[in-house]
């Protein structure tokens, strides 16, 4: 009972960015198109799990065969997704989390203390599934669903997540949970500041903190001259970007100072344009043998706090490059990912070698945040069905243990393994927001006359 109190917690789901039930700045209207593009964002994350899973591809059904040594080479599903999903899908997910937490934020510590622990219950049951899962296979990266180390395994004889180690296979799709745990409380003082209840001190702090965890990063990055020493210009670059976002917004509120609605919009720009030089323009791969993990936390740290900024303000944010929007058609085509795809890195999100591609790379995925958010403000969106937004929260946490069973079942490709998934998550849901609709119902009854609650 206790554990279907924190799933039905909507301002758990809020926080993050699994389930937003908000009132935004406007009396009467939701943004429901967070909702929408959480579980959508979800959905597709759990494509690119299977994508790498060792399964089966999809029924080649198109020809991307620009990747490839040969032509007339049909590919699956899965590299037109990795081509052009990648780009946008983890940075929309953080985004989305950030705005969504913007909508009812108090700052106080009891309610901060409160989700983080609620948020902290779901970490550690998705861990524990994942934990029950990797106990029943071999626990052996090399046995993939396809490679399985037949009589290893207590019951399956393979793993999800082949290539992996021994320790990634149980924390896998929970590394977003404890991400956010980390950003929640890391950009409190921002977010309290923007909602009138901080100060430039503690923002001080959280640029302090900010740069000590960047520190830390560093020095298990391998610094390529063997010393943390010898990496300050990228310390300087990193803290003068973080600088320059938050001191952009802070000047967002009008609080702070007293700004006209298109030059909030500006500061957006400055915003992301500070996000863009610090995750995509700063020399990593000069001073650090393995970027992937500073690389990751700036990216997500910088789009969590910029959906929060960017919907704290959507109230008195007018348009400004809205006005001349046909320049998009230039613009798309600039910052269009790569015709050719490749993995540069960690699935999460690419780190390309020359620092022009990547900072065309994520001003792509900018680009888009900026115009879907432009748009939501003038197309209504309707709501998303409540037994949806919990399927999306069982798919987050159960894909890869539904997806162990299907294939353990006989189910070998990866649209299969995804479908059914998304079905068996789909129905357990509507079965769930059935059952209490009728339990509901039931307890509202009045004089033999059934009452049905909205």
């Amino acid at each position: 009972q206790a554990l279907a109190k924190v799933f039905q917690d909507s301002e758990v789901a809020l926080l993050c960015g699994m389930c937003q039930d908000s009132l935004p700045k406007k009396m009467g209207e939701r943004l429901h198109f967070l909702d929408w593009f959480r579980i959508l964002m979800i959905w597709v994350v759990v494509y690119g799990h299977l994508f790498f899973s060792g399964i089966l591809p999809s029924p080649e059904v198109m020809e991307d065969n620009h990747a490839y040594a040969w032509a007339g080479q049909k590919s699956s599903l899965g590299v037109r997704y990795m081509s052009i999903v990648r780009q946008w899908c983890i940075p929309l997910l953080f985004w989305v989390s950030g705005a969504a937490a913007s909508i009812s934020y108090k700052g106080d510590w009891m309610r901060l203390n409160r989700s983080l622990a609620k948020i902290g219950a779901i970490t550690i049951t998705g861990l524990f599934v994942n934990g029950l899962i990797w106990a029943a296979s071999p626990q052996e990266p090399q046995c993939s669903p396809m490679s399985p180390c037949t009589g290893k395994g207590t019951i399956f004889d393979f793993t999800v997540v082949p290539d992996a180690g021994k320790v990634f296979p149980v924390i896998f799709q929970m590394w977003f949970t404890m991400c956010l745990l980390l950003l929640m409380f890391l950009n409190r003082p921002l977010f309290c500041a923007l909602s009138q209840q901080g100060s430039m001190l503690a923002v001080s702090v959280q640029w302090l903190c900010t740069m000590l965890l960047s520190t830390a990063a560093l020095q298990v990055s391998a610094p390529k001259g063997g010393s943390i020493l010898s990496t300050w210009p990228l310390l300087v670059w990193i803290a003068l970007s973080e600088a320059i976002f938050d001191l952009a917004a802070l000047a967002t509120d009008s609080a702070w100072l007293d700004l006209g609605e298109e030059k909030r919009r500006f500061l957006h720009y400055i915003c992301a344009v500070a996000a863009v030089a610090q995750v995509s323009l700063s020399p990593m791969n000069v001073y650090l043998g393995n970027v992937t993990g500073l690389y990751i936390f700036l990216m997500c740290n910088k789009l969590y706090a910029l959906g929060f900024v960017m919907t704290k303000n959507r109230g008195n944010a007018a348009p400004l490059m809205s006005h001349v929007w046909p320049l998009v058609v230039v613009l798309g085509v600039l910052v269009a990912p790569s015709s050719s795809w490749s993995m540069s890195g960690h699935m999460t999100y690419p780190y390309y070698a020359d620092a022009l591609d990547r900072g065309l790379y994520l001003a792509g995925a900018l680009t888009i945040i900026f115009a879907l958010d432009r748009i939501s403000r003038y197309i209504t969106c309707k709501q998303l069905p409540d037994f949806l937004e919990k399927a999306g929260l069982l798919l987050y946490l159960l894909h890869p243990a539904i997806a162990t069973c299907l294939i353990a079942c006989g189910v070998q490709t990866i649209a299969s393994v995804w479908l059914l998934a998304t079905g068996i998550a789909v129905a357990i849901a509507y079965a769930g927001w059935g059952l209490r609709h009728a339990m509901n119902s039931r307890t509202s009854s009045n004089d033999g006359y059934m009452v049905l609650l909205p």
